[in-house]
């Protein structure tokens, strides 16, 4: 996160230097939701004894920040953080003496990202497709349930090193509602490198702050 302000007070002095350009710099936020594949690809019954409770729900919230720097006349480079999260409630009782109730697990992505957008419509400018690469952490909560008892673990990158990266696509349908503001719904998809499919696609209304 440190690095990623870093480079917004970066491109923020690159605003400064060029601000003759007007619209230069853009900031963007959005929220919305993601169908993360990932979540869902764990197997459960490797083992007869343990009852294993990794899977979360497909849907789940996305949400981050961009800034925006306009290159020629048809198109910008963005960089952006994002944070995913799915989750799922478990419920688990064996009858004698152990039980699991109302206990929420989660799935939690932190992407990184780099990407080009290129407006598709020239004339309203309000269509683009953008094309991407992305670093990502996650961190996973899962329970096993054992003869011996429960074990609840979180394996992240600190203790899993649990990362991947890969290429994202995506289109960007906007319209401004003000001399500054710009409001759209973007349709993305990511494809891991460490899984080799598409790994999650997201839907997210955005709102753009032209500087």
């Amino acid at each position: 996160m440190k690095t990623y302000i870093l480079i917004i007070l970066t491109l923020s002095n690159i605003l400064n230097l060029n601000a003759q350009k007007k619209e230069q710099l853009s900031i963007q936020i959005s929220y919305g939701l993601i169908g993360n594949n990932s979540v869902r690809s764990y197997s459960e019954n490797a083992r007869p004894s343990v009852n294993s409770f990794y899977k979360k729900n497909f849907v789940g919230t996305i949400s981050g920040i961009e800034a925006r720097y306009n290159v020629g006349k048809n198109g910008n480079l963005g960089l952006g953080f994002f944070k995913s999260i799915n989750k799922k409630v478990i419920n688990y009782d064996n009858g004698r003496n152990i039980s699991v109730r109302d206990f929420t697990i989660g799935h939690t992505n932190y992407y990184y990202l780099f990407d080009y957008e290129n407006w598709l419509l020239k004339k309203k400018n309000n269509v683009a497709l953008h094309l991407g690469i992305y670093y990502l952490r996650s961190k996973m909560q899962e329970i096993d349930v054992t003869p011996e008892g429960v074990v609840v673990d979180e394996r992240k990158f600190k203790n899993s090193k649990i990362e991947d990266g890969g290429a994202l696509i995506g289109v960007h349908y906007f319209r401004k509602i003000d001399t500054k503001f710009d409001f759209g719904i973007k349709a993305r998809a990511t494809f891991s490198l460490a899984i080799g499919i598409m790994d999650a696609i997201t839907l997210t209304p955005t709102l753009r702050y032209h500087f």
